[in-house]
């Protein structure tokens, strides 16, 4: 891939009073691959989020091609609004780019894609905690996107049903192949999802590491020798002592 096709930021700063989190912090993502973001603890994978998405304002930017493209966020949290049903929790993010037929077919595909067809007259609080995942992965995905971030979207999630999301949103992907930028704390999460995978140092940030594998099948089942290795080089870097 040549690397005018890359999305970029480069030269970002950020800081909230004294804290520096980012730092002429430059990075480069693979357009319509899974690009998995690991690093400790608030050392600011939310923060660039947020930077791409245009929610936090950067103290300094160089390049930026992020700007003027349509971007989706999955949160960690739901942020469902409980005064609407599933279908028109999707909706409410659809009412603006398409109309009628369109809209509801769009609403009924993404529906169907998460397995919800029998849930679709539910409010947000008649569902279960892995329900209300699916939607706000279905919600995000059903706007017309170019991006989608994803900050933990497991986050505090049983192992089993984790599983069961995560094939869901690969299956989202497989769709459609959209640019996916996912922030976790889980080493296996991003092995198991990430076709390349950036390992950030302690704030400021920087990117210590990157490792491509394109061919990666998904989640959904156990990690393979090599991808155990590859688990073991990043839990090096994030954990260099040890």
């Amino acid at each position: 891939m040549e690397i005018n096709k890359y999305l970029k930021l480069e030269h970002v700063s950020k800081s909230f009073g004294e804290l520096n989190v980012l730092n002429n912090f430059s990075v480069e993502f693979v357009p319509g691959r899974l690009n998995c973001i690991l690093g400790p603890s608030g050392c600011g994978k939310t923060t660039l989020l947020n930077l791409i998405a245009g929610i936090t304002a950067p103290d300094q930017m160089g390049t930026n091609n992020f700007e003027n493209r349509k971007i989706s966020y999955i949160f960690q949290d739901d942020r469902l609004l409980p005064w609407k049903t599933v279908k028109d929790n999707i909706r409410f993010v659809l009412h603006m780019h398409f109309n009628g037929e369109e809209m509801e077919n769009a609403i009924a595909r993404y529906i169907k894609l998460i397995e919800l067809e029998n849930f679709k007259d539910y409010y947000p609080l008649q569902l279960s905690g892995g329900m209300k995942r699916r939607v706000s992965i279905a919600r995000a995905f059903s706007y017309p996107s170019e991006v989608v971030l994803l900050d933990e979207p497991f986050k505090g999630i049983d192992i089993s049903l984790k599983q069961s999301l995560m094939l869901s949103l690969r299956m989202l992907w497989e769709n459609e192949h959209r640019t996916l930028i996912y922030v976790t704390h889980d080493i296996d999460e991003a092995v198991l999802m990430g076709h390349r995978i950036y390992v950030l140092s302690s704030r400021p940030a920087r990117v210590i590491g990157h490792f491509d594998q394109f061919e990666n099948s998904g989640p959904g089942r156990a990690l393979s020798p090599s991808e155990n290795e590859l688990k073991e080089k990043i839990r090096r870097l994030l954990i260099p002592d040890s």
